[in-house]
C-alpha cells in the first residue's frame, strides 16, 4: 500500500452519488430515492476504511457473509512493502558504510534542497534487523547498515529529463559521501535510467487506456440480484466495502485497492453501494448485474489476480443465478481471449522494462 493510503484511506461522497468515470453515461433505469448519506450532509464526507467497517457493522451485526469461499477462490501475491527499494523502477544510489550510522547523523548529513524541479526522491535506511525505513518519517528510528537515496524516473506525467536525473544525481552523491567518503554505488547507469523512463511513457501511449481487464455477472432478463444476497456473495467471496462505495478484493488489508479487483453495479445510478440502503429491504438497492475488473499495468503478478477475478465471478454467478458475461458485448465471458490480451500487455511491459505493479508502473498508469 501507497505511504498515503497506509496513513488514511479516504473517500470522497459527492451529494446524489459518485461516478465510476467520466466517460460513464447516465443510466436510463427509474430507481428509487437513495437514503442520504449520513457523511454527506454538506456536500462532502471524510471517511476512514475503520468508518467503513463501522457502517457495516451497524446494518450486519451478526455478520455479512453466510459461508466463506476464499479458500475455493484463491489469493495472489501482494506487493511487496514500498518502502523498500525498487531497482526496477528508480535509480538508486547507496552505500554500506563501514558501522552503523545512528539516526541523526544521516539527518544532518541532509543537504539542502534540490535547485530546480525534478520528479523527487525518497532517502531511506536500512536497521540491522533488515527493515527499511523512510529516515525523514516520524516513526524512523536506526541505527543503519544500509543508506540509500531511490530516484522516481517519472516526473509527474512525462519521462524524467537529463538535467533533472542530473539534479538527482549529483545531490545523492553530495548527501552519501558525507556519510561515506566512497563513491556511491548506483543501481543503474544514467543512460539505462533515462532510457527506462522512455520507455514507460512510450508504452503508456501505445497501450492508451486499453489496461483494464473485467467481466460481469448478469442476472436472468426481467429479474434482478437482491442486494442483501449481493453484499453476502461478494463478502463471503473475499470481497470488503469501503473505497469509492465499491466492494474491493485485495490479497492483504494492506494492499492498496488500486492494486486489486473492483466491484460495483453497472445498471442502477453510479453503480456504487451503500450498507443503509440494504437495510430499507424495499428492492430499491438491487441490481441486475454486477461488474468486477482490475488494471493489469497497476496490479502485482496481474495473472494470479486474474485467476481470482474469473473464480470468484463464477461463484458469485452461482450464487447469485447470473451468468458471467463481456461487460462490452453482453456475450459469454471468453476467458481464453481475456487472458491472451492480459498476456500480451505483461510481454509488452516486461520487454519495456517495467513490472506490472511496480512503482514505476503505478506512477505512469
Amino acid at each position: 500500500m501507497s505511504r498515503v493510503a497506509t496513513v488514511l484511506a479516504v473517500v470522497i461522497v459527492l451529494t446524489g452519488g459518485c461516478r465510476r468515470s467520466s466517460e460513464e453515461k447516465p443510466s436510463t433505469a427509474v430507481v428509487a430515492p437513495r437514503a442520504a448519506d449520513p457523511l454527506a450532509a454538506n456536500g462532502l464526507g471524510l471517511r476512514t476504511s475503520a468508518d467503513a467497517d463501522a457502517r457495516v457493522r451497524a446494518v450486519f451485526p451478526h455478520g455479512v457473509a453466510t459461508e466463506d469461499a476464499r479458500a475455493a477462490i484463491g489469493t495472489a501475491p501482494a506487493p511487496p512493502d514500498d518502502v523498500a527499494l525498487d531497482p526496477t523502477s528508480e535509480w538508486i544510489g547507496e552505500i554500506v558504510p563501514t558501522g552503523p550510522l545512528e539516526l541523526a547523523t544521516v539527518r544532518a548529513a541532509l543537504p539542502g534542497p534540490l535547485v530546480g524541479t525534478g520528479p523527487g526522491h525518497f532517502v531511506k535506511a536500512q536497521t540491522r534487523e533488515g527493515a527499511w525505513e523512510y529516515v525523514e518519517d516520524e516513526t524512523a528510528r536506526g541505527p543503519y547498515v544500509r543508506v540509500a537515496v531511490s530516484v522516481s524516473l517519472a516526473d509527474i506525467d512525462e519521462a524524467i529529463s537529463a538535467a533533472a536525473l542530473d539534479r538527482e544525481i549529483a545531490w545523492t552523491r553530495a548527501f552519501l559521501q558525507k556519510l561515506d567518503p566512497r563513491e556511491p554505488t548506483a543501481s543503474i547507469t544514467r543512460a539505462q535510467a533515462l532510457a527506462r523512463s522512455a520507455a514507460a511513457f512510450k508504452l503508456r501511449r501505445q497501450l492508451h487506456d486499453d489496461i483494464d481487464i473485467g467481466l460481469a455477472i448478469l442476472a436472468p432478463k426481467g429479474t434482478t440480484f437482491s442486494a442483501r444476497l449481493v453484499w453476502d456473495a461478494a463478502y463471503s467471496a473475499g470481497f470488503r466495502w469501503g473505497d469509492g462505495d465499491y466492494f474491493h478484493w485485495v490479497p492483504t488489508p494492506s494492499t492498496d485497492v488500486g492494486q486489486g479487483i473492483e466491484m460495483g453495479g453497472t445498471s442502477r445510478e453510479a453503480g456504487y453501494f451503500m450498507p443503509e440502503w440494504v437495510a430499507r429491504s424495499d428492492g430499491s438497492a438491487d441490481v441486475t448485474d454486477l461488474e468486477m475488473s482490475f488494471n493489469i499495468a497497476r496490479t502485482w503478478e496481474p495473472g494470479a489476480v486474474f485467476t481470482v477475478m474469473t473464480r470468484a465471478a463464477k461463484y458469485l454467478a452461482r450464487r447469485l443465478g447470473g451468468t458471467v458475461v463481456s461487460v462490452e458485448t453482453g456475450a459469454p465471458f471468453d476467458e481464453e481471449a481475456a487472458r491472451i490480451k492480459l498476456d500480451a500487455i505483461v510481454k509488452a511491459m516486461t520487454d519495456a522494462g517495467i513490472k506490472p505493479g511496480s512503482s514505476l508502473a503505478l506512477q505512469v498508469f
